[in-house]
């Protein structure tokens, strides 16, 4: 079993523990604290340090726990009570074509979707700091939190009360009390940066609805995490802009492409805006005033803010002005709307809670899929096409289930009592990865222990662009990664994000970065927020720093190393980076 008393173990727990509390957390935790840290780690602590063994060596191979605490809650309760409607709280998700739709989901003429240039108002109103910044910048101001609805479920090990937050229900951060955003991570290493911390100063009480993805997700993505809403304003043919935010981030965006959120099937919330009149304009900013009245014939709060009067709730619209309805779609994905032009959908925000012995594996829906998927129950499944596979076990318990063929993972879209339960990555498989874009997103208490190492020979084929970023982005538990300096990454032009807000500590001091394009964000956010050690930061920096000038280049690179340390060591690299060859890195400190 892994030494749990060891620096380095106490740093990382630590660190898990400061990233998921409040601002003014001190640097140490003692006594009962860290001892339940350790008990709840203990078992992937002792994993990290056992060899993968047995099973497919061309399989990758996940081990999971196909149970998930706080199912006895309900296992007497009906079926139908098993899903949980948070539509009264969170309101509708809608389509854009529902937004935008010639029959008007707005029941007079007075009140409109907004469009991206009231969104902007309304942010310079609640900031004016953000006048001038740009639209897509989401952490130099702090109108999002104070347009947030205050209240913040607190991190699951427990910490004081703050004021507007509240204890998390002990089933489950699915459960109520909602509404509730997820507590704001902390940048370790730069305690004076500006962290999320809701404030509602308008009353406009902005809720983390999560969406509905557009390629047929059946749950609400990200409940608790962030609040998309529409707008009426396009960005391109086929995309739509959107006002962004997220419980991580103190701004908010109006934005459409860089987000990788505007596809118009997606589902998201609705608020409506109008102008202020003379006598209101002298009312307060965030004074309450006549509400709205939709077509259904539910009133709406509203408040004044700037020039502007906006609803304080999202809608719970299911007709239009001409009392058509608005199709609702809840589970069937076959019916939610995609294409080129659908039709207006809208869907209730559920949460279906599954039998505990149930799991799902999700592929990346936009690259190639035919695979075999053993169980590891005697259940194996061959030339499986679908994105999702759900499998039902004789009983909970831990199974080791391996996939062969063409599977590139994306448990970032499962539902969390299956994504949390993924405990070890034991092979990667012989498998030649297309795109590996997020596949292990927020696998917060996973492990990598595979021996092997990833083909990523032809990982640049699908798109480039997204080929390795955000791969174990808010992986807490991910530590280092066996090998991973073998990982083969030249052929890449750009890798962003790949290990932001994780407990990486490994080591990538000898990936080959020549490939990368010069004059951009080519690994804008990759190491942000990690557990690296000033050695492996002083190491990578110093291997890079001689790469990029044997090779005279890369040129004009943007690194994220957000909360990293380095020492004069390092800072030898470093020098050669940023002076000789132009790099920006963003976030780093040389201690005083």
């Amino acid at each position: 079993m892994a030494n749990l008393k060891d620096s380095d173990t106490i740093s990382r727990i630590a660190k898990m523990k400061r990233r998921s509390t409040n601002r003014h957390l001190d640097a140490f935790i003692y006594g009962e604290e860290i001892e339940k840290l350790y008990r709840k780690y203990e078992f992937l602590m002792q994993r990290i340090e056992e060899l993968a063994d047995g099973g497919d060596p061309e399989a990758m191979q996940i081990l999971v726990q196909a149970e998930w605490d706080g199912y006895a809650e309900l296992e007497n309760q009906a079926e139908e009570e098993k899903t949980l409607d948070y539509s009264d709280i969170y309101g509708y998700l809608y389509n854009w074509w529902a937004a935008v739709d010639e029959r008007k989901i707005t029941s007079s003429d007075t009140w409109q979707v907004p469009s991206a240039a009231q969104w902007l108002t309304l942010r310079e109103v609640a900031d004016p700091e953000s006048i001038g910044t740009p639209t897509f910048d989401n952490t130099s101001n702090d109108a999002g939190d104070r347009l947030k609805h205050c209240r913040v479920i607190r991190d699951q090990f427990g910490s004081e009360d703050l004021p507007c937050k509240i204890s998390p229900d002990p089933r489950g951060i699915h459960f109520d009390p909602h509404p509730r955003w997820n507590e704001g991570g902390i940048n370790i290493g730069n305690p004076d940066e500006k962290i999320a911390n809701p404030t509602d100063d308008f009353n406009f009480s902005v809720i983390p609805t999560g969406s509905r993805s557009f390629d047929h997700y059946d749950n609400a993505i990200a409940l608790g995490a962030t609040c998309v809403f529409w707008t009426r304003s396009t960005w391109t043919t086929s995309l739509s802009q959107v006002a962004l935010f997220s419980h991580t981030r103190t701004g908010f965006a109006v934005t459409g492409y860089e987000t990788g959120e505007s596809v118009r099937s997606n589902g998201y919330p609705l608020r409506l805006v109008r102008d202020a009149s003379q006598e209101e304009q002298l009312l307060d900013d965030g004074a309450s005033v006549n509400g709205y009245t939709g077509n259904d014939g539910k009133t709406y709060p509203a408040v004044k803010i700037g020039t502007q009067v906006w609803t304080a709730k999202n809608l719970e619209e299911t007709q239009f002005r001409n009392g058509d309805d608005i199709l609702e779609v809840r589970l069937d994905n076959e019916n939610w709307p995609t294409g080129a032009s659908p039709a207006s959908a809208r869907s209730p925000i559920l949460y279906v809670y599954d039998d505990p012995a149930l799991f799902v594996v999700r592929a990346n829906g936009f690259v190639e899929k035919n695979y075999t998927i053993d169980w590891g129950d005697g259940t194996i499944e061959e030339n499986q096409t679908d994105t999702t596979k759900t499998h039902e076990y004789p009983s909970a318990g831990q199974y080791t289930i391996q996939i062969n063929g063409a599977f590139n993972p994306n448990f970032k879209d499962v539902p969390i009592q299956y994504r949390e339960h993924i405990l070890e990555l034991k092979n990667w498989g012989t498998y030649k990865f297309k795109e590996l874009y997020e596949s292990f997103r927020y696998c917060r208490n996973m492990v990598v222990t595979a021996q092997d190492v990833p083909d990523l020979s032809e990982i640049h084929l699908s798109d480039p662009q997204f080929a390795l970023s955000q791969t174990f982005r808010d992986c807490d538990s991910i530590g280092a990664i066996p090998r991973i300096g073998e990982w083969d990454v030249s052929n890449l032009f750009q890798i962003q994000a790949t290990f932001m807000d994780s407990g990486f500590t490994g080591d990538i001091s000898d990936w080959d970065i020549r490939g990368l394009s010069p004059d951009g964000n080519r690994l804008a956010h990759l190491l942000d927020n990690t557990n690296l050690s000033i050695e492996m930061y002083d190491k990578l920096l110093n291997a890079w720093g001689d790469l990029v000038e044997s090779n005279n280049g890369p040129a004009r690179v943007t690194l994220g190393a957000v909360g990293l340390v380095y020492s004069s060591t390092g800072e030898v690299g470093r020098n050669k980076l940023v002076n000789d060859f132009e790099w920006t890195i963003n976030g780093d400190s040389l201690p005083m």
